[in-house]
């Protein structure tokens, strides 16, 4: 005969591993989308305030048009994630992406290299949270 006192840890340990995989999975939904809020927080928080102060830094009002950034850097990503393999809209939202180098370029006066990451920030961030995070959860519940 099985001794109950075994079969009761043998439970107890179980449940443990159990308990431990689901805080785990729980952990990391929870760890992405923190990444995902924070890239887009990034993304608007720059694109918002890098015109205001290039236009106090520069006494020009010409970049002012980088204010477009986070706005087109909102709107690739929509079209892109809800194109569902529509090729229409893959293109308008690779033209887009051709415009918001354009305005960037007219804004900075200069090569747009590291500005780009706003639009790549907003990018990141939306698809972790209309991908990964939804994803995500189904595999949690």
């Amino acid at each position: 005969m099985e001794d109950p006192k075994s079969r009761d840890q043998i439970n107890s340990a179980l449940q443990d591993a159990q308990m431990s995989q689901q805080i785990k999975n729980q952990a990391q939904f929870e760890t992405t989308k923190l990444i995902g809020n924070l890239l887009t927080t990034l993304g608007y928080l720059i694109g918002v305030i890098a015109p205001f102060l290039l236009m106090l830094i520069k006494g020009s009002i010409s970049p002012l048009i980088l204010i477009l950034v986070p706005v087109l850097g909102t709107i690739i990503p929509t079209i892109w994630f809800n194109s569902s393999g529509n090729i229409f809209l893959k293109v308008i939202s690779i033209v887009l992406v051709l415009i918001t180098n354009l305005v960037m370029s007219a804004g900075l006066e200069s090569g747009p290299f590291f500005y780009w990451i706003i639009p790549i920030s907003l990018f990141i961030g939306f698809w972790i949270t209309q991908r990964k995070i939804p994803k995500m959860e189904k595999e949690i519940n």
